[in-house]
């Protein structure tokens, strides 16, 4: 849409249709109060000043609720109008009452029972259901008055007087659950008893949390039935006008921003049918949870298709950033509103409300913005969208009872609405403008064309002409071309010829040389060899004999191990027979031991004897018996040593005769030493005799590899002569092959350009061809531009 903003030109000033006039002052006269910033928000500022004032003077001159009674005996109907009921309420919670009672609890209204400081401090439950009580204190004569409330509640019952009151509905409908709350109050009463009935609904807010109106029952008839018509207008031009944007954008589906205006458009209309009146309910029998959603869905996503608005038609001024957050934020509380509870989505309210609140300062800046920048059809995009966020700034004030004042979102959408009519008429009125600006000038251009066509066939007569030249020409041409590329084609398969013979040649030379090369390396790599086997070999003789020193010296060294074991050997046997002659006398001793052992039993036993027998003789044999005890106590001590003797003796008979076990042993490790020692010996005699014959056949060895050696050095020297008349054989070819490389890129050079000579030729040949073509065309058309001429002059007024 914003490359359809455009000022009309300099030229076709003259008015077309007196319509079409007036829309162009009307825009031109709107464009220059926008342009007075200072005017502007004056404007601005001076309305919110007032909506304040009125608000706060209404406040102070009506009566309000006092502890469940509101005194209205001096109020006049007909000349004051509506009186809101707000105040304190009797409060009965969890009752249902149809006769008045005296309230001891009170509860604010308008307010939610679930707040704390509606129910003084105390805060219910959101579940429940309770009975609201006031007392009407009426003048006399008072008019047929009714109540209104704002809600819409699918449980609302309202007693008067005891009496059951049937709600006003001027529909007719039944089928919806959001039921009407007006409600005609008994006539010719000084006191009615109002009690409201309502039970808890899915909504954060419970109970009456919007304000009850009283007036007179024609009025607020009246006045529902207005409200109702006007919303059903607006909502049926909101629909024709958001269908005919929709084909428009069918028709220009580049023009995202038109697409951008019809959500909008759609989405206002959505919110005209659920608030308010809430005539969706009236029209399409909508529930009330239906309306409710609806309700906080559009006001979640109106913003999103205003920005989104702003920023097609003015991207430089609105940073992308920003876009995506604004609407990131507008889907997720419009989704919310759609997949969740009542109570959890209106929870969030507030804080999209204040949300809303920088939005709309946002949009304020940007509209001041565009205005002082002199943007192109600015002007009445910013009045419309002023209208719409001043009236959608009180309809969020009243929303959240900061003001109380009927919705005006209805009326700055009507305006928001022909205001961009307007806005449409004065782009069709340019495009209009632009249309009999072009007719005029394709007027124009045809008489140029004409003359132009005419020049055209003076030209194709010339072209004709230098074409059969032409041709003739690059026949010639072409004969002559055929005839050198001929003898060039035989040339140069002779050179090929004579290259593939160098070639091969070279080849031959190569895989020479190639053997050559290695040759002389093997040549090399064995004299190397076979120096060092040389010198290997001279090592291995030194070292040959200076093993047969040492084995020489081995030799003598086991001789001299070989006499000492045989004097170990004999010294051993001495040693043996010494230890079988003392096993002999430790046999001796022990008999002798055991001798004194008996001895000394029977000498006990004499001592026994005498003793009994000294015993016997009484005093005379004291003293032998002195004797005899001694006596036994001498052979008790030498059979106690006889015995430790013994013990010992066995002990070191035990010894020896472990000594003797291992004697043997040694006896025969001394003669396996003995044969070890013989067999080594044989062993190095034979040693011995075999480096002798070594020692001779490396003497042999030497002689023959120093023969070697001198062949190899005769070779590599004539190696070395082939070498470098193989390198002259391999120079003068490299000079051969470079002079035929050389006449090779010469023939090549040529064939290349007659090759881009007969390329040319051929394009020539096409570019004629084209040429005829194009003649035939432009005989063709110029044929045809003489009636196009005529038509031109016949060209209709759009």
């Amino acid at each position: 849409m914003k490359e359809l903003f455009s000022r009309p030109g300099a030229k076709h000033t003259e008015v077309i249709c007196p319509a079409s006039a007036m829309v162009y002052r009307l825009g031109s006269l709107f464009k220059k109060a926008f342009y007075n910033k200072k005017y502007f928000l004056s404007v601005v500022l001076t309305t919110f000043i007032f909506l304040g004032l009125g608000t706060a003077v209404y406040a102070e001159s009506v009566p309000t609720v006092q502890r469940g009674v509101i005194d209205l005996r001096n109020w006049n109907f007909d000349t004051q109008g509506k009186v809101m009921l707000n105040g304190t309420y009797g409060f009965f919670w969890n009752e249902f009452l149809e006769d008045w009672k005296e309230p001891s609890v009170y509860m604010s209204v308008p307010s939610s029972w679930a707040a704390e400081k509606a129910g003084q401090g105390k805060a219910y439950p959101s579940n429940g259901y309770a009975t609201y009580t006031i007392r009407l204190l009426l003048p006399k004569g008072a008019p047929s008055l009714s109540v209104y409330l704002k809600n819409r509640f699918p449980s609302l019952t309202v007693f008067a007087n005891g009496v059951k009151l049937d709600a006003y509905n001027p529909s007719g409908r039944k089928l919806t659950d959001a039921r009407s709350s007006c409600f005609v109050l008994p006539s010719g009463e000084t006191q009615i008893d109002l009690l409201i009935q309502i039970k808890s609904i899915d909504h954060k807010k419970q109970g009456i949390y919007n304000p009850v109106i009283l007036n007179k029952t024609s009025v607020l008839e009246s006045s529902i039935y207005q409200r109702k018509l006007i919303e059903a207008m607006i909502f049926s031009f909101a629909l024709a006008l958001g269908l005919y944007h929709l084909i428009l954008f069918i028709f220009r589906s580049k023009e995202i921003s038109i697409l951008y205006f019809t959500m909008l458009v759609f989405i206002v209309m959505i919110r005209i049918l659920s608030t308010g009146t809430m005539i969706g309910c009236d029209l399409f029998d909508l529930s009330w949870m239906a309306t409710l959603r609806m309700d906080y869905f559009t006001f979640a996503t109106v913003s999103v298709p205003v920005i989104l608005y702003f920023y097609e038609l003015y991207k430089k001024y609105i940073h992308k950033a920003i876009v995506i957050v604004w609407v990131s934020e507008g889907l997720l509380y419009g989704i919310l509103t759609l997949v969740t509870k009542g109570s959890f989505f209106t929870s969030f309210l507030f804080v999209h409300q204040i949300i809303c609140l920088f939005e709309v300062f946002y949009i304020l800046y940007l509209i001041v913005r565009l205005i002082y920048k002199k943007e192109q059809e600015a002007s009445f995009i910013a009045i419309g969208f002023a209208a719409l966020i001043i009236t959608s700034v009180i309809d969020l004030l009243e929303g959240m009872d900061i003001i109380q004042i009927s919705a005006t979102l209805p009326f700055g959408l009507l305006f928001f609405l022909l205001i961009q009519a307007v806005s449409f008429a004065r782009i069709f009125y340019f495009e209009k403008r632009e249309s009999e600006l072009m007719r005029d000038k394709v007027i124009a251009s045809s008489d140029q064309l004409g003359t132009f066509i005419t020049e055209i066939k003076k030209v194709i007569e010339d072209l004709a002409n230098e074409d059969s030249v032409l041709t003739s020409n690059m026949h010639n041409a072409q004969s002559y071309v055929d005839k050198i590329s001929s003898y060039i084609k035989l040339v140069l398969e002779e050179v090929s010829s004579q290259k593939t013979s160098l070639i091969d040649t070279e080849t031959n030379t190569n895989y020479l040389n190639t053997f050559l090369e290695g040759l002389d390396t093997k040549i090399t790599h064995q004299s190397e060899k076979s120096k060092d086997a040389m010198d290997k070999l001279t090592d291995l003789i030194q070292n040959t004999k200076l093993l047969t020193e040492k084995f020489k010296v081995i030799q003598d060294n086991f001789i001299n191990i070989f006499q000492a074991n045989e004097v170990g050997k004999t010294n051993f046997s001495k040693m043996t027979k010494t230890i079988s002659d003392i096993t002999t006398r430790s046999a001796v001793l022990l008999e002798t031991n055991q001798l004194i052992t008996q001895v000394a039993e029977q000498t006990d036993m004499l001592a026994m004897n005498a003793a009994i027998e000294a015993a016997h003789a009484g005093d005379a044999g004291k003293g032998f018996a002195v004797v005899a005890e001694e006596i036994r106590n001498l052979a008790e001590r030498a059979s106690a040593e006889s015995d430790s003797t013994g013990k010992i003796i066995k002990q070191i008979t035990a010894s020896i005769d472990e000594t003797a076990s291992a004697t043997d042993v040694l006896a025969q490790s001394f003669t396996d030493i003995s044969d070890k020692v013989t067999d080594f010996e044989h062993m190095l005699v034979e040693i011995a005799t075999f480096i002798g014959h070594t020692d001779a056949h490396t003497t042999r060895m030497e002689e023959t590899l120093k023969e070697v050696l001198e062949e190899m050095t005769a070779l590599k020297n004539e190696n070395s002569r082939i070498i470098e008349t193989r390198e002259n054989t391999v120079s003068s070819f490299g000079r051969l092959t470079k002079a035929t490389e050389k006449v090779n890129a010469e023939i090549d050079s040529m064939l290349d350009n007659i090759t881009n000579l007969i390329r040319i030729f051929s394009k020539t040949a096409e570019s004629q061809e084209q040429t005829r073509e194009i003649i035939g065309r432009l005989n063709r058309l110029s044929s045809q531009n003489q009636e196009v001429v005529a038509d031109n002059n016949e060209i209709p007024e759009i």
